[in-house]
């Protein structure tokens, strides 16, 4: 592959790097400034207006009313816009719901929901694991029965990310109770105001609520809103979590750059930057070291997005991708932590300018790495797909 960028594709660079002039992410409100993984808080005004330039919608062939725009375009504008730390995180899952929907539902759901997608009334989650499905998502007990037109969905989930601030979730139930494992699955798109469907926060280390229970009581689902074929989830699920794996880390390089840069003009210009690299010399070696493995994760992203291109399975790269950037993740803010030693805990501190994001990206890096698959599911899907081997 070609490692560069061609002119319309540094030319678009400049269209959202214009955008975000035009837009500064900082004036925006925020649902939840905490949330988001790193990449910035949550902002329903964001996310309208990047529906109003088109973005939301940009990878979507235009007779969904999408720009038709590369998968290369799409990360660009997410690297610029982590770069920029724009309360991104309600079109976090912006990618996933494309493949989802237009790939795979109904004609009904694609009317009635991509508009509101594409403009940036609605915004989705995802729904997966539960309290005895986490690591083992196959052994989930949320289930669906028919009746008549509808599925009638009763279980729990956990961990949900971002329920209190969207609208639909994407859930994953089982429609065959006689089936086991991976088979009897199925994907449905529901209305969290549907009558019967409740949240209840989780109270994180970073004090945010992002993270929910997902209880489902009765609750009545339309067949138009079934995601692929009934009993047949599996496949368009591991599309999903797929995607998933590598949208949602591509473009951590990019945000981790900008922290490190922010980080060396610390230490160049302010007297406790300097005083900083001083005292601990170990600091010149230790900051190369991590420019060197966030160039690392930028090449892997740019790679594996050439390669969906090229209409390439990324199964492993997904995985890699994301078990590599969420173990650099929390290399990185434990390494920043240790070089300004206990201001470095603090979340507020008049001589770190970046001490509350440096408290929030910190107590993040650890429980992001469950997030989308944990660690030994990922090296489990490497060595599968990567190097054939198989359990025993």
């Amino acid at each position: 592959m070609d490692f560069s960028f061609n002119a319309e594709e540094e030319g678009f660079r400049d269209e959202v790097r214009e955008f975000l002039k035009q837009n500064p992410p900082e004036n925006f409100a925020c649902e939840d400034p905490d949330v988001g993984w790193g990449y910035g808080g949550f902002s329903r005004a964001f996310y309208k207006k990047l529906g109003e330039a088109g973005y939301l919608s940009l990878t979507w062939p235009p007779e969904y009313g999408g720009r038709g725009e590369s998968l290369t375009k799409a990360l660009i504008l997410f690297e610029e816009l982590a770069y920029n730390k724009a309360p991104m995180a309600a079109a976090q899952h912006i990618m996933t719901v494309r493949q989802l929907i237009i790939d795979n539902g109904t004609e009904r759901a694609r009317q009635e929901l991509l508009p509101r997608i594409r403009n940036g009334d609605i915004c989705l989650w995802l729904a997966y694991t539960e309290p005895d499905a986490g690591s083992d998502l196959l052994a989930l007990t949320t289930s669906a029965r028919e009746e008549g037109d509808y599925f009638v969905i009763n279980g729990q989930k956990k961990w949900t990310t971002w329920g209190p601030y969207s609208d639909w979730v994407i859930l994953l139930v089982r429609t065959d109770p006689q089936a086991k494992g991976i088979n009897g699955l199925s994907l449905f798109l529901v209305d969290k105001s549907l009558p019967g469907v409740t949240l209840q926060p989780i109270l994180s280390l970073a004090h945010t609520k992002s993270q929910n229970d997902l209880f489902l009581d009765e609750v009545r689902v339309h067949k138009d809103f079934l995601i692929g074929e009934k009993n047949q989830g599996r496949r368009v699920m591991f599309v999903g979590i797929e995607s998933d794996r590598l949208w949602g880390r591509c473009m951590k390089a990019s945000l981790l750059k900008r922290i490190l840069g922010d980080l060396v003009c610390f230490l160049k210009e302010d007297p406790l930057g300097r005083e900083t690299v001083t005292a601990k010399p170990w600091m010149r070696n230790t900051v190369a070291e991590l420019a060197i493995e966030i160039e690392v994760l930028r090449v892997l992203s740019n790679r594996c997005i050439w390669m969906l291109e090229q209409g390439i399975s990324t199964v492993r790269e997904g995985a890699t991708i994301k078990f590599y950037a969420d173990e650099l993740s929390i290399r990185f803010y434990a390494t920043l932590v240790a070089m300004f030693g206990p201001l470095g805990t603090l979340r507020d501190n008049d001589r770190l300018p970046f001490a509350r994001d440096l408290w929030r990206y910190y107590l993040y890096s650890v429980p992001i790495t469950v997030a989308g698959g944990t660690p030994e599911v990922l090296k489990n899907t490497i060595a599968r797909f990567g190097r054939g081997i198989t359990p025993s």
